[in-house]
């Protein structure tokens, strides 16, 4: 168990984690850092790059169903929530949140295909 997630929790934070990563090592200038702070409710992760080319509208561009490739973004805008893309310092900063789906027991406001929401 890590950050106190598991199970589809924990699926979640590391295929987020992978694919922002990913994104700032290829779009981003190649350099960055990656935050994480577990709060008891879930992760809160911060993917910072030198690149500053990220901008909010990428978020909630659908990507090609025909293509292998471009739905990193995508796939973290339908499991996180709390997605926000700003540029301290001329950096792109990525945050979002994934939740452990424990705190509570609702899942009222859980995104859809959300550790705590399942897609069906």
């Amino acid at each position: 168990m890590a950050h106190g997630l598991r199970g589809d929790a924990l699926q979640d934070l590391v295929i987020t984690v992978n694919e922002a990563a990913s994104n700032a090592l290829e779009h981003g200038g190649s350099t960055g850092t990656a935050t994480l702070v577990e709060d008891g409710t879930g992760v809160q992760v911060e993917i910072v790059d030198s690149g500053g080319t990220l901008e909010p509208y990428h978020l909630d561009r659908a990507p090609d169903p025909r293509a292998i490739r471009g739905m990193g973004l995508w796939i973290i805008q339908r499991i996180c929530r709390d997605v926000t893309v700003d540029h301290p310092g001329g950096q792109s900063r990525l945050r979002f949140r994934v939740s452990s789906g424990v705190a509570s027991g609702d899942k009222g406001d859980a995104m859809p295909g959300s550790a705590a929401e399942p897609l069906l």
